[in-house]
């Protein structure tokens, strides 16, 4: 059993930061005043547009591209030459800085850049907002984009295979193969989200698909659509002949890209994107020219209403800029106008991207498993008792929610090792190790899905209900089982007064159970095991008689149907006492 993780989250704030959020923080947020956009993502209604933001710890940030740039053209300066040209792009550089008299006064560039002190960050953050112009400076005998791929070095940097997916990029894979995010926008060069994809649902896997070039939008259908604007260093590194002029980032191609014949086809498809589907931006600063021109260009062609459940732009920031509140007014144009402090309210969503995907994770598994609850067959509830086992997974989520802050990476990663081992030991396969989703559909798909009555998901999904109702009244404790070894069951449950932990183990039919005894998971005689198996249970024959089965006697390995439970419970309250009885807790 895997014990909870200490530190169960940052101390509580009245106001949190997007920063301090904490996951359970931003749940509250998911479940309350933004519940339009968690419900649009769970159906796949949204868009991602994505920034540099989500990948800042595992890839140079803004700040260490440009003191490379500076070091660089500092350290080839040569200030005894009449018109070197180095020094003219160092001017360039320091000019796009804006100094003041004072400060120009304390600064002498002429020192190497490690010495320029404190007026040396002031150029660096002033540099953030003309990062592009920086790259863009030309320097005698290289080619227009030597800085942004010799001295930045695109294809090493950001194109390097030993980079690692984060908490953001796993988010976004787990979602993608859920089948929440149909359009992924991403000004990033790094391939990290496709790397995650291909880590949780193994390769050729047909979950993502990355647009750069034209040709790339003829003839293909994927779950996702990872649509790569601002070039890919990955395909650059491996194709530099083909992908190297891909790759955007200078000035002159960002103002030029709007016009760029070569970019046509990106560009509708993005305008199409911004123009059908509410979006969610998320570490993109939206400061490039090309990216708020894509916005102003799909107002022309449908606007969004205002006020509306879904709100049609939100932006995952500590505060909105001119650049995002001029996002805003090209979205809802009048409505902008007459009340633009409501406008800006509903899109700020204050929280940073690791916070913000783990909730919207833990948010949509929570959602999907209730709607899938009320699938389960034979369940005859009314809509306020599939209410009250929505209310029991949810009371689950939040408890593992606590947990997840100290090293969201490490809970991500844990939370999908421990899905995908329950989730192959539902279907027999626990050697499974692709993940492979709770449902592959949107929110609004899943109740028409004619694989519910085989899979066993939904009846799973009525058990976790029970037990998190049984938690919240008392009855149990439910703890979070090792996903390294099968034996150790999809959850623990302590009964209340300290009885013996029982392993959980979820099988949608009786050969997905035959493959718990085979890999010795489960005996016949285990009286810490109780196995749920969806379907009816097929009996056979026991290889020694059963013992007495009690609190005081010998209790075998606890293996019922939770659809001939369903069957005998005329509502929810029976059905719990019935589950109670057959797991003997």
């Amino acid at each position: 059993m895997i014990p909870p993780t200490k530190g169960a989250g940052l101390p509580p704030t009245a106001t949190p930061t997007a920063g301090s959020i904490s996951i359970l923080q931003t749940l509250e947020l998911l479940d309350g005043r933004f519940a339009g956009l968690a419900q649009g993502v769970a159906g796949g209604r949204y868009a991602l547009w994505l920034g540099s933001g989500i990948s800042r710890e595992r890839v140079d940030d803004l700040k260490k591209v440009i003191r490379r740039v500076l070091a660089y053209l500092r350290s080839n300066a040569d200030f005894s030459l009449p018109d070197c040209s180095y020094v003219r792009a160092l001017d360039d550089a320091v000019r796009f800085a804006e100094l003041s008299a004072m400060e120009v006064a304390a600064f002498d560039y002429t020192k190497q850049f490690a010495n320029w002190g404190a007026v040396g960050d002031t150029v660096v953050s002033r540099l953030l907002n003309k990062y592009s112009a920086l790259l863009d400076i030309r320097i005698d005998g290289e080619l227009p984009d030597h800085l942004m791929w010799d001295v930045v070095d695109v294809a090493g940097t950001y194109g390097r295979a030993g980079l690692q997916p984060d908490c953001e990029h796993l988010c976004i894979a787990l979602l993608a193969i859920e089948g929440c995010l149909p359009e992924i926008a991403s000004a990033n060069w790094d391939g990290l989200i496709e790397k995650a994809v291909d880590e949780l649902a193994g390769p050729r896997n047909g979950v993502l698909t990355t647009y750069v070039r034209p040709e790339d939008f003829r003839g293909r259908d994927p779950r996702s659509r990872l649509m790569k604007f601002h070039g890919c260093a990955v395909l650059a590194s491996g194709n530099p002949a083909v992908y190297r002029p891909l790759l955007i980032g200078r000035v002159s191609q960002i103002e030029g890209w709007t016009s760029d014949p070569n970019s046509a086809v990106m560009r509708q498809q993005l305008i199409g994107v911004a123009v059908i589907r509410p979006t969610l931006m998320v570490g993109l600063s939206a400061q490039d020219l090309d990216i708020r021109d894509l916005f102003n260009q799909a107002k022309v062609l449908l606007h969004w209403e205002w006020p509306s459940s879904t709100p049609a732009h939100v932006f995952a920031e500590e505060t909105l800029g001119h650049n995002q509140n001029t996002i805003l007014s090209c979205v809802y144009r009048d409505a902008y106008d007459k009340d633009p402090r409501a406008i800006q309210q509903s899109a700020q969503f204050r929280a940073f991207a690791k916070p913000l995907f783990v909730g919207l994770v833990l948010h949509v598994l929570c959602t999907k498993l209730a709607a899938l609850a009320r699938c389960a067959h034979g369940a005859l509830f009314s809509a306020t008792e599939f209410d009250r086992l929505g209310s029991g997974i949810r009371s689950l989520r939040n408890k593992l929610a606590g947990h997840g802050d100290v090293d969201r990476t490490g809970f991500i990663r844990s939370i999908i090792a421990e899905l995908t081992r329950a989730l192959g030991m539902l279907r027999g396969d626990l050697a499974g190790t692709r993940y492979l989703g709770v449902s592959i559909h949107p929110l609004g798909q899943i109740s028409s899905d004619p694989g519910n009555n085989t899979s066993g998901l939904p009846e799973l999904a009525a058990v976790i209900g029970i037990l998190g109702l049984g938690e919240q009244r008392g009855d149990w404790a439910v703890h979070r089982a090792d996903p390294s070894t099968p034996s150790s069951g999809a959850l623990i449950v302590m009964p209340a007064g300290g009885a013996t932990p029982q392993r959980v183990f979820f099988v949608a039919n009786t050969d997905a159970a035959l493959q718990l005894n085979l890999a010795g998971a489960v005996t016949d005689h285990d009286s810490d095991a109780i196995v749920v198996c969806s379907t009816i249970v097929a009996q056979r024959p026991r290889r020694s008689p059963r013992g007495k089965k009690g609190r005081t006697g010998i209790v075998d390995t606890r293996h019922f149907s939770m659809r001939a439970l369903l069957r005998q419970a005329a509502d929810l309250t029976e059905f719990q006492r019935l589950f109670r009885q057959a797991a003997t807790l």
